[in-house]
């Protein structure tokens, strides 16, 4: 094996909390017809599915397709299995092999710009790290006993063929726990998963199979209530710098251990993804180029109902067709205008 410690990171879940539900209904927004078939001019389409298992948990669900290709699920109308704070509110799971591909943010963008819904946060996250003999590793680095006097939930499995005693896998936490992490032979989970993606996706990156070498995966799992500062700016969605970054801040305590002699040791060489600082302070995230865009179209027609020039009229009008906005704007318009009666005639 090269003496060169090489790693992917990758985004293995994606789920995403959108706030309000689907509303399309012009027809020239849209260039299908079937009910519960929405195409959109940028070759994006939502499908309605079918399948039980997958609406089991709302009352509706979209295949998400662009160019033929299902880029994952839309679901809206929880049916109460999923608590939102809002019932309106709605879910984007992008499907596993998506995640795998380049450009990962400019496709939830698109999203967002076509069906005019609005990010509103993180769902649930897995970060993965892959790399050689990462379950041996961290079995010699960690100490299981302070672990389990900790009262962290430690669940090890070990299968009898097993004669060194180190674990197949391990994971720390639970999949109650708002974030753990599971240590595991990825290698032996692809042959009975069949992602050749994956595989594909280690290739591409000098990850490439060694005999004698497990390829292990070191996966941790966010959901919501941890989920706060990730990527507010959707662009480090496809950052490795930054996905390691925020991984380490997240787990070092279990990834990070100092040996009696006070030597320090890491399981993960994180100068590998020369990894940014993650910022704590509050921020939002960015308006999507949609909601900025709705924002100059309702200035420009308060502009034209005072001062009653067409241009601008024509320039809401041309602006609302580039941007695939004309179904909502002419929604907006009269709302608009019954804003502008009452604010001139209380100058009047």
């Amino acid at each position: 094996m090269s003496r060169d410690v090489k790693y992917t990171i990758a985004i293995d879940k994606l789920s995403i909390l959108l706030s309000s539900e689907l509303q399309i209904v012009d027809a020239d927004y849209l260039a299908g017809s079937e009910i519960g078939n929405y195409c959109f001019n940028n070759g994006l389409r939502l499908c309605r599915c079918s399948d039980k298992k997958k609406s089991k948990k709302f009352k509706f669900a979209f295949h998400v397709m662009h160019n033929n290709k299902i880029w994952g699920t839309y679901y809206y109308m929880s049916n109460g299995r999923y608590r939102f704070a809002d019932n309106s509110s709605s879910l984007l799971e992008f499907n596993n092999n998506i995640l795998y591909e380049k450009g990962l943010h400019r496709k939830l963008q698109l999203f967002l710009d076509s069906t005019n819904l609005e990010f509103q946060k993180f769902y649930e996250v897995h970060l993965a790290i892959d790399g050689y003999d990462l379950v041996k590793k961290h079995y010699s680095l960690t100490n299981f006993d302070l672990l389990n006097r900790s009262q962290k939930i430690l669940r090890i499995n070990t299968s009898g063929n097993n004669n060194d005693k180190i674990p197949d896998s391990f994971t720390i936490g639970s999949k109650y726990s708002n974030k753990y992490i599971s240590v595991y032979n990825k290698e032996e989970e692809l042959e009975r998963s069949g992602k050749d993606y994956i595989k594909k996706f280690w290739e591409i990156n000098g990850l490439g199979i060694i005999s004698g070498h497990s390829m292990d995966r070191a996966e941790a799992r966010f959901k919501k209530n941890t989920l706060k500062g990730f990527c507010r700016n959707l662009g480090d969605l496809d950052n490795p710098d930054y996905l390691a970054g925020f991984y380490k801040k997240s787990f070092y305590r279990f990834l990070h251990f100092t040996s009696k002699k006070n030597i320090n040791k890491d399981l993960i060489n994180w100068t590998f993804f020369k990894e940014i600082v993650i910022e704590r302070e509050n921020k939002t995230i960015h308006q999507n180029s949609s909601a900025r865009i709705k924002i100059t179209l309702h200035t420009l027609f308060n502009e034209y109902v005072k001062s009653e020039n067409i241009y601008l009229l024509n320039s809401i009008l041309k602006i609302s067709d580039i941007y695939l906005l004309n179904n909502w704007t002419s929604t907006r318009i009269p709302i608009w205008k019954s804003e502008m009666r009452g604010v001139i005639g209380k100058k009047s």
